[in-house]
């Protein structure tokens, strides 16, 4: 993210702004906004700031940000990609050298469920006169399942930043954060699902 904020030619080019004065003002809050995403008090609201939505395609991750958090008058919504981490083959195992030994991989089926999540999200949204329940009979999906769904589009942003980049807890696996009891505050869930705390 702080890449794409301190990248003024990708700026211009994915908000479409050519406007001389309004560039200037869009490079100017893109580095503040980088300036605070180092700082671990207020990374987490900038995140939720910025981050609209996230969708896993082939090989990349598709993310819509929220232009307006950025000052952007060209749009409301800026669509943004980047690659995901690739698995090394199994036979590349033995031929790590030590500055890689404490690269966490990235659990790709977590990341899976995120996007799932993001996408029963839509469902719900775009269906406001459907209870979850009729929702889960007119698709023929579990209702349960659905629920825990939304409960995890609802997740802490520092949590979601931990598993697109492969740093989450050990014990954190599909199953634990699908069957978890997700509590509303992010603080709650970031505590129940064993984060570190914040400094």
């Amino acid at each position: 993210m702080t890449d794409l904020l301190e990248d003024e030619q990708t700026l211009r080019r994915i908000s479409g702004e050519e406007e001389g004065v309004a560039l200037r003002d869009l490079f100017s809050k893109a580095r503040s906004i980088a300036a605070r995403l180092t700082l671990d008090h207020s990374r987490q609201q900038v995140i939720a700031e910025l981050i609209a939505a996230m969708q896993m395609g082939e090989g990349r991750i598709h993310i819509r940000l929220n232009a307006d958090a950025l000052g952007c008058s060209t749009s409301n919504q800026w669509n943004w990609s980047i690659p995901l981490p690739q698995r090394k083959p199994f036979r590349e195992v033995k031929l790590r050298i030590d500055a890689e030994k404490d690269q966490a991989p990235v659990n790709h089926k977590l990341i899976v469920l995120l996007v799932e999540a993001q996408q029963a999200r839509d469902l719900v949204l775009a269906s406001p006169h459907l209870s979850l329940n009729q929702i889960a009979k007119r698709d023929g999906r579990c209702r349960t399942q659905l629920r825990n769904l939304i409960c995890i589009s609802r997740l802490s942003p520092r949590v979601v930043e931990a598993i697109v980049a492969g740093k989450q807890p050990d014990i954190l696996g599909r199953r634990q954060l699908l069957e978890a009891n997700l509590p509303a505050s992010w603080g709650a869930q970031e505590q129940m699902l064993g984060l570190p705390t914040q400094a």
